[in-house]
């Protein structure tokens, strides 16, 4: 019998989680070359626990 490995972003919600992450840094990139000022430690951090609750829910479903 030959079992079949699954890939990384074929499990269930991993794609769409990988997805929004990149789509955070993407936003990212575009307003710190808007404005520098934003890329900051604690923008940052403020930033990462606004997401991290609704990146962890959506992965749970």
């Amino acid at each position: 019998m030959e079992t079949k490995k699954r890939s990384f972003l074929s499990k269930p919600g991993v794609a769409s989680v990988v997805t929004a992450f990149v789509g955070v840094i993407v936003l990212m990139v575009i307003f710190w070359l808007m404005n520098p000022n934003f890329v900051r430690q604690n923008n940052l951090m403020s930033l990462a626990r606004s997401i991290c609750p609704y990146l962890l829910d959506h992965r749970q479903h």
